[in-house]
């Protein structure tokens, strides 16, 4: 939507396509642009913006799709629609509220489902393991760890504790290039994963 908005600002500058009320004798790409002119692109693009789902060619553009949808948005100035039989309103990336698939419902790709995962065409909610415990595809680490690939074994991702996290033994610890981060003892912070 960012990216819609940008560019439909760009357009609607003074001067770019039109220029209203006009500077000189060119309303068309004139180039030109006076404080009134600036003014009234400004309540044009304001009026635009917010009545977007009602203009016909502006509610098909992806990022401008207001509705109940897939991958449509279903909040709009504060307002949650119900979205289409097995979607539900679900907040992706900032404040933006998409239709997605439900678990369990067909899917395409991983931007389909709610849980972010379409697995074997059919979306599944993330399955999320502690430390030391294999992890990747459909499988999430909790909360402050990483998954990391072991670098002698490309094939084995793990459930690590960041540089910096307390830790009990060498094998909490992330991995890195060359090795380990190891747990070691700080006389006041504990023990704490660190760089050797």
């Amino acid at each position: 939507m960012i990216l819609a908005a940008t560019l439909l600002f760009a357009l609607l500058s003074p001067g770019i396509l039109l220029t209203l009320p006009p500077v000189g004798k060119k309303v068309f790409m004139s180039g030109k642009t006076s404080l009134l002119a600036v003014v009234v692109h400004a309540v044009v693009f304001y009026l635009v913006m917010k009545y977007r789902s009602s203009i016909p060619l502006l509610n098909s553009v992806e990022g401008f799709q207001i509705g109940t949808g897939l991958n449509q948005i279903c909040l709009v100035e504060g307002r949650k629609r119900d979205c289409e039989k097995g979607l539900e309103c679900t907040q992706t990336s900032g404040m933006v509220f998409l239709c997605k698939k439900k678990a369990e419902a067909s899917c395409e790709k991983d931007s389909d489902c709610s849980s972010n995962y379409c697995n074997n065409k059919k979306c599944e909610n993330l399955k999320v393991v502690g430390l030391n415990q294999i992890c990747g595809r459909g499988i999430a680490c909790g909360a402050d760890l990483d998954c990391l690939i072991h670098p002698s074994n490309k094939n084995i991702n793990r459930c690590k504790k960041k540089e910096g996290a307390t830790c009990n033994d060498n094998n909490d610890c992330d991995f890195y290039p060359n090795g380990y981060i190891k747990c070691m003892t700080h006389s006041k912070l504990g023990k704490k994963c660190r760089r050797p």
